[in-house]
Parts: structure tokens; sequence; C-alpha cells
């Protein structure tokens, strides 16, 4: 009997490690506030950030994330795994692992 319970409790490991692969981490840094998400692979970072988030483009520009909106001061930085990307957030297809920031911040 010890040894189904063990054999279940290893399964159950194994079954949570396998669900933790092919997902992205994505988060949201906003005045005052961090958003913080997992979502599977797959898609663009843009796609992305539009299942939990309302935005406004202009152009292939993010200009507003939930409301909080780049001004002459401040706009929204896009970054993977803590470096500015050089490649927009609309073609930036996500890896497994990555993880993926969009920040407000001063430009």
């Amino acid at each position: 009997m010890l040894a189904l319970i063990i054999a279940g409790l290893k399964l159950q490991k194994s079954i949570n490690v396998q669900s933790q692969a092919n997902e992205v981490k994505l988060i949201v840094t906003s005045i005052g506030s961090k958003i913080e998400e997992t979502h599977p692979t797959g898609k663009t970072a843009l796609n992305l950030l539009a299942v939990n988030h309302n935005i406004t483009l202009k152009n292939t520009f993010i200009e507003c994330i939930d409301n909080v909106c780049a001004d002459s001061g401040y706009w929204w930085k896009f970054s993977v795994n803590e470096k500015e990307s050089s490649e927009s957030a609309h073609f930036y297809k996500v890896k497994d692992g990555d993880t993926i920031e969009f920040r407000f911040a001063k430009k």
C-alpha cells in the first residue's frame, strides 16, 4: 500500500512539472502596480498581452495598456528575459521559459 502511495506522489510530481513546460511569464508593470501572469507558448508577445488587457495601438507602437497611456515623457517598454527587445511585440513569438515584460517608464 505504501508503495502505491509513493508511486502516486511521484506521478503527481511529474504531472506538475509537465504542466509547467511550454509556459511564458508575462509581467505588466505600471504606475503602482505589477501584474504577473502565466501563458502558453506559441503566440506573439502582443497576442499574450491582449488576452487579459485592453490595448490601444498607434501605428505599431503600444500607446495604452489598461488605460495607462504613453505621453511626452513616458512610454511602454517591451523586454524579453530582462533585456529590452529589438524586435516588436507584434512579431516576437514567445518561447518556453521566456519572461515578457511591458513596463511603463520614462523615455
